[in-house]
């Protein structure tokens, strides 16, 4: 009877696992259908960096000078937030803890990130409405040396609550993200465009200069969005492509036509000072790809659009059942 029981014990064990794998299976199988205009081009680039170590994947850029990617973000235990310079195989180079001036653990969320000069720059906002948001800055040859920590050296405010940041032709582009309730941007950031649409965030646009940290000054002009925008990068001088997401729905790239790009003539006004206004709006939005949910930033690096995705990190887990313990592309040319 004992032998019958354990049997019958192993029996239904293997059972439960069995349908457990097939769910699972199935799972990713219905990932694969639902978004199979993304999968039938993407690559699999490499393993999604910093999955073991807790980290929350937010921001990334490519360092062609060092052909590496820079992939920042927050820690699930709130230990200092990090950079991981990774290969362009995927291969971890360095892990780098950020700190205060002090000294202190740097815990920020991360959201963006970017370089310029020897100035590596991320973006650091808060729930708060209108929150006075910037652009923390370290210094970059650091983190590329493999540095185990590294020191803020100062900040740029941007007028915004910025969510991610991008360099094109000479400046730099600080976007906010905007979701109802959960992430509000001031009333005068949330504007309706030449072509009706009502467009909730603001991208602010400063020149670089030479300044200790690159930028200095106010805002030279101002580009509006819809919600819920997570990254943002250009391809050439053609089109400018943004990521979104919130929580477990549908990610989404949105690309835009640069020649189709409107600006309604008026200014906004930051701080006393007029910007020209350019909206990204239906008028300009030439194609839209949807994609698993948690996509960050984005790259795009000979022909294709890298997408971070956070969704298999230790505080989310549920990408790692999908696809998201690798790091795809996208192949694209506009």
């Amino acid at each position: 009877m004992k032998n019958k029981a354990v049997r019958i014990t192993l029996i239904t064990v293997a059972i439960v696992l069995g349908v457990i794998i097939l769910a699972l299976a199935g799972v990713k199988i219905g990932e694969r259908i639902k978004y199979r205009e993304f999968y039938k081009d993407a690559n699999k680039e490499f393993k999604m960096p910093g999955i073991k170590d807790g980290l929350v994947q937010q921001g990334m850029e490519y360092v062609e000078e060092k052909d590496v990617f820079i992939i920042c973000g927050y820690m699930a235990d709130n230990s200092a937030s990090r950079v991981y310079v990774v290969s362009a195989d995927g291969k971890v180079l360095s892990k780098t803890e950020l700190k205060n001036e002090d000294g202190s653990d740097y815990t920020g969320h991360t959201g963006g990130i970017e370089y310029y000069g020897n100035n590596l720059y991320i973006t650091e906002g808060t729930k708060e409405k209108g929150y006075d948001g910037g652009l923390d800055v370290f210094p970059l040859h650091q983190v590329l040396d493999g540095a185990k920590e590294v020191k803020k050296i100062g900040r740029v405010k941007t007028y915004n609550n910025p969510a991610y940041c991008h360099i094109y032709n000479g400046y730099m582009m600080v976007g906010e993200f905007y979701r109802e309730n959960d992430y509000e941007t001031l009333d005068s950031h949330r504007l309706k465009t030449p072509s009706g649409d009502d467009n909730t965030a603001l991208i602010t646009v400063f020149k670089l200069d030479n300044s200790k940290l690159n930028i200095s000054g106010k805002p030279v002009a101002g580009i509006t969005t819809t919600d819920a925008i997570q990254g943002m990068y250009t391809i050439g001088d053609s089109q400018i492509v943004l990521s979104t997401s919130w929580g477990l729905s549908t990610s989404k790239l949105y690309f835009y036509d640069m020649l189709l790009i409107e600006s309604d003539m008026n200014t906004v006004i930051i701080d006393g000072n007029p910007m020209s206004l350019y909206h990204l709006d239906s008028k300009c939005l030439v194609k839209t790809l949807k994609l698993p949910p948690m996509a960050e930033e984005i790259v795009y690096k000979d022909g294709k659009i890298y997408v971070l995705n956070e969704s298999a990190c230790k505080k989310y887990i549920f990408g790692k059942f999908l696809s998201a313990n690798n790091l795809y592309s996208y192949s694209y040319e506009p």
